[in-house]
């Protein structure tokens, strides 16, 4: 029962529900949690060729397979059948600083020093609303997901990906596996917040005036492997590879910042645990 709860929990963190299709009543307990920590390597901003090592921390909650906190932020599933997840999901986007480095202070263990991103100002920090949906084939899911944005860049944003998971046998337990292929999109006003340049910020940054527009930001792959050791405890590491669409390398922040070349990866040691 306890490695289901665990599989169920981790597999969150790859936007699955479960690898194994577990029902609500298999799953023993009410309240599932996991904690930990661990390392990632990712850009200073996502389209940026600065780079940073930093600590991150894990923290997911699910209550009964129907609401659940994790990195991604607070969701709900209101359909979760075995073969179609439906729900509603609240996130924060935490902006970007004009000097790059706000968040480096307090996490960072190594980065490449960025250059402050002169007159283009800060990205505000924004709280969107949205929605996810999910559809099952056994091993392969369709999925999407769609924000909105109240303040800040008051902007959509989504994301939609086709995935694979499943289990690879080895002894003691199974290693989880998860392969996808994904796709980013937003509207003008997140495009122009973090890739567009107007008039006033092209006087103070020298670079040229660029209206980013709507549309897909980036597409690419991702690979996630979590393997438990113990019925609490595991260890998962990530690597993803995205590379921006035409309308997005060609502005002038990631000319001047930034390449076309996105590359994430990252390994944390996880404890989970319910009652």
């Amino acid at each position: 029962m306890r490695i289901r709860r665990l599989i169920f929990i981790l597999s969150i963190m790859t936007i699955s529900v479960s690898v194994r299709g577990e029902t609500p009543e298999s799953m023993g307990s009410d309240w599932n949690f996991l904690t930990g920590g661990g390392i990632s390597y990712a850009p200073s901003f996502y389209g940026s060729k600065y780079y940073q090592i930093m600590a991150i921390p894990v923290i997911m909650v699910d209550f009964r397979r129907t609401v659940f906190l994790s990195m991604e932020g607070l969701g709900c599933n209101l359909i979760n059948w075995h073969w179609l997840r439906i729900g509603a999901a609240i996130k924060y986007d935490f902006g970007r600083n004009e000097k790059g480095d706000e968040l480096l202070k307090y996490f960072s263990i190594y980065y490449d020093k960025q250059p402050d991103l002169k007159g283009l100002g800060d990205v505000d920090d924004a709280v969107s609303p949205g929605g996810f949906g999910e559809l099952r084939f056994k091993s392969i899911s369709l999925n999407m997901k769609m924000y909105k944005a109240v303040n800040g860049y008051k902007s959509f944003t989504g994301k939609a990906g086709i995935k694979y998971n499943g289990l690879i046998p080895l002894p003691g337990f199974p290693l989880i596996c998860s392969v996808d292929l994904h796709t980013a999109f937003a509207g003008s006003g997140y495009n122009n917040a973090y890739y567009g340049v107007d008039e006033i910020q092209s006087e103070r940054s020298g670079l040229e005036i660029y209206n980013a527009g709507s549309g897909f930001i980036s597409y690419g792959t991702g690979l996630f492997l979590i393997h438990p050791f113990t019925q609490s405890l595991s260890v998962s590491a990530f690597g993803m590879y995205d590379r921006l669409t035409r309308d997005i390398r060609n502005s002038p922040v990631i000319r001047e910042y930034g390449n076309r070349n996105q590359y994430n990866g990252g390994v944390m040691i996880n404890y989970g645990f319910s009652f």
